[in-house]
């Protein structure tokens, strides 16, 4: 073979070098063991349990993220799973003497159960009660990302059960699945009208429960489709915060409350009031 024919070799062969180092490196998998011996299978066992949970939440924000800007959810999810198909490779090629064999399915979940609360909203000395209704929320068999936006409860999730032989060390079975959430329930606003300030209760949940680092930079605020500044954000403990926006119109109002994590998943809360 001449040099020409073998120039899309080499080309081919530096490629794939780099996409392998760039997903070892990328998905933070840690690179070979120093040998076969210093690898205990429990201790990657515990490896695989927190780097898929690491992965499936930044898949969720990845998801999470195009649904925002797309509103196509069969292509969010599409994209999402890319990340998790190449943290599979990355973690199987770093542990490549023990044999692995991992196997991720979109096995469905019942996230949360169907339920019923109030949100105020108080203008003035005039107070209104809306009673929010919120659906059972569930990730149907096949899928690993789904997401309810723009209603007072709002929530973004990802699940899935990940398999784990490790062939090398005559381990089979290992089994398990994992959940990521982000919700966000809108119960109280209350609009002082003479000083045009609005004030916007929210509960921020994850799957391990009250969201307690949320930050003023973490949180968008549109008013009848204008974007406002939030003048403040306190935390009240428990998930709950109290966001101030000032230079407020009169009612009647519609309100989005889109909210992003510190892990980048993004929920979105629409109110009429």
């Amino acid at each position: 073979m001449n040099s020409k024919g073998q120039l899309p070799i080499i080309v081919a062969v530096i490629l794939s070098g780099i996409i392998i180092f760039s997903a070892l490196t990328s998905y933070k998998v840690s690179i070979f063991p120093k040998t076969i011996e210093d690898t205990d299978w429990m201790h990657l066992i515990i490896n695989v349990d927190k780097d898929f949970k690491r992965i499936l939440q930044a898949s969720l924000a990845n998801f999470t993220r195009s649904y925002f800007k797309t509103g196509d959810r069969e292509d969010s999810e599409g994209n999402a799973r890319i990340h998790i198909e190449t943290w599979k490779f990355a973690f199987s090629l770093a542990y490549s003497p023990l044999s692995l064999k991992i196997s991720i399915s979109p096995s469905g979940s019942l996230i949360s159960k169907a339920s019923i609360y109030t949100l105020q909203f108080k203008y003035g000395s005039s107070t209104t009660l809306y009673t929010v209704y919120v659906s059972s929320f569930t990730i149907q068999r096949g899928s690993i990302f789904n997401c309810s936006w723009d209603k007072p409860y709002s929530i973004s999730a990802s699940h899935a059960s990940i398999s784990l032989d490790i062939i090398g060390s005559k381990v089979y079975g290992w089994n398990n699945s994992y959940t990521s959430l982000l919700s966000l329930n809108v119960t109280k606003i209350i609009v002082d009208g003479n000083l045009n300030e609005m004030s916007i209760t929210l509960i921020l949940n994850s799957e391990t429960g009250p969201v307690n680092n949320l930050s003023i930079n973490n949180v968008n605020i549109t008013i009848n489709g204008i974007q406002r500044d939030v003048g403040s954000l306190n935390y009240h403990g428990v998930g709950i915060y109290n966001a101030t926006i000032k230079n407020v119109p009169p009612p009647p109002y519609t309100i989005f409350i889109t909210l992003t994590d510190s892990r980048g998943i993004i929920v979105r809360s629409k109110v009429t009031v």
